[in-house]
């Protein structure tokens, strides 16, 4: 491995070398990249780890040291993963299925928060650090040509234009027991956003991750570790009914899902494979817990305000927090409300129950869900489905 991110570093540095353009367009867009997941950043760390089928995860935070660092036990780092680093844009998740939104490139919205990146898997440890990226800018160009790049961009004459994941240090570092480990050093202007996300991840954060089923916290004060049993639920796909049970200590969630590829006439020409879409309704069993926002695997800021937990692989928006006015779209909307009446079918089933309305009534409407017709096909439901209470 070792010998394959070599290869990968010098080839990277000649291309630099060779046409500075193309240091100067994948700088570009890891600086767009770091924008657009901005306030996400652990929550897509957490992402990448269940992506990579682990099923616990440690957060640890070293306030001397202004590291903290997130711990897996999936897949290690594969050529393929190593050599997505080197190259902006590029994601390592395109071998897996591929769901609408699905970009895979999480793991480079921390840059703004760090002085260094240490990624240690597959017995390698890689450095990235403002440190490497200014000595390899003096090292790629002479004062004369760097001079000229910013002359040609209006940067400042400190500026280093140099992507910061392109071309790492190899070091040694001791592992920590887990099969990869990623140590952030912070820079300690960003301490209270870290821990203002860490503080936000809960038992719902983990309800719509297909591995993970365990999230430890040392060095943190007042954060719970998490922990749930994830069950599989027989389920013959003739009647709706839950999928999946996930127990907590102090709650129990019953998880209801519908996968499902897109019709042909939404495949793009310049990607003909087919995507996917995903939708997942998590119930408390009591009614009694939710969250009041819409999920697209993690909450985005969209207000719904339902009795349930509503998660769909959305397009979103650059900041994941909002969903973008497509077609694709739509037309998962549509099979949302499809979806959720038959859910509220299932609770009709119990002995003159309001379940089902208040399934399929809204107290709060989004002008983003609205736009897109969300709400007359769930009022048009009311009206015609067979889900009023009888005594």
């Amino acid at each position: 491995m070792e010998k394959n991110i070599n290869e990968l570093r010098n080839r990277k540095m000649v291309r630099y070398k060779e046409d500075y353009s193309e240091m100067l367009a994948e700088y570009n867009r890891e600086l767009e990249t770091v924008k657009g997941y901005n306030g996400r950043q652990i929550l897509e760390l957490l992402q990448n780890c269940d992506d990579e089928g682990s099923e616990e995860v440690l957060f640890e935070l070293n306030k001397e040291k202004n590291t903290i660092s997130i711990s897996n036990n999936g897949s290690p780092f594969s050529k393929k993963g190593y050599r997505s680093l080197f190259i902006a844009n590029l994601s390592s998740k395109t071998s897996k299925r591929k769901y609408i939104g699905n970009k895979g490139l999480g793991f480079r919205s921390v840059i703004n928060w760090c002085d260094s990146i240490i990624i240690q898997s597959n017995n390698v440890s890689l450095k990235y650090s403002e440190e490497n990226t200014l000595n390899l800018f003096n090292s790629l160009f002479s004062i004369t040509e760097q001079d000229e790049i910013r002359n040609e961009e209006n940067f400042g004459e400190t500026h280093i234009p140099l992507p910061f994941l392109c071309i790492p240090e190899i070091i040694k570092e001791d592992g920590n027991g887990y099969i990869t480990t990623i140590i952030l050093t912070y820079k300690p202007d960003y301490y209270e956003s870290i821990i203002e996300q860490i503080n936000k991840i809960s038992q719902e954060t983990i309800l719509f991750l297909k591995n993970i089923r365990e999230i430890n916290f040392i060095g943190f004060e007042d954060i719970d570790n998490i922990k749930c049993i994830k069950e599989s639920l027989d389920n013959d796909n003739s009647t709706i009914s839950p999928n999946q049970k996930i127990s907590f200590e102090d709650a129990v969630w019953y998880v209801f899902e519908e996968e499902c590829d897109f019709p042909s006439e939404f495949r793009e020409s310049e990607n003909p494979d087919n995507e996917f879409y995903q939708i997942k309704i998590a119930v408390e069993e009591n009614f009694k817990k939710t969250s009041p926002y819409l999920y697209s695997f993690f909450p985005t800021k969209i207000l719904l305000n339902q009795p349930y937990i509503l998660h769909a692989t959305f397009d979103l928006d650059s900041t994941r927090n909002q969903i973008n006015d497509s077609l694709k779209n739509k037309y998962i909307l549509k099979k949302i409300v499809e979806f959720t009446i038959n859910v509220a079918k299932f609770y009709a089933k119990e002995s003159v129950s309001y379940r089902p309305l208040q399934i399929l009534f809204h107290s709060h409407i989004a002008d983003s869900l609205a736009n897109l017709g969300y709400y007359s096909l769930i009022d048009d439901a009311i009206k015609s489905e067979e889900i009023f209470p009888c005594i």
